[in-house]
């Protein structure tokens, strides 16, 4: 999926009807925004994803430097 399915509703349809994670990207909004539970819980989730993967990747490459 692209950008162009990011909303709320989808989002909504694919946690609860579903029961899945959705995997759509967040458009970046420049407007204010509005009540989005499921998107701000996706952009949570997608923080912390990265983070976790970044402290992984960091702690993979201290390890091989002090291997060496």
């Amino acid at each position: 999926m692209d950008k162009g399915y990011d909303s709320e509703k989808i989002h909504t349809l694919i946690r609860e009807e579903i029961k899945a994670d959705s995997i759509i990207p967040l458009k970046k909004r420049k407007e204010k925004k509005r009540k989005e539970k499921k998107r701000k819980e996706k952009k949570r989730k997608e923080k912390k994803r990265k983070e976790k993967e970044r402290k992984l990747g960091e702690s993979i490459e201290n390890n091989c430097i002090l291997a060496l």
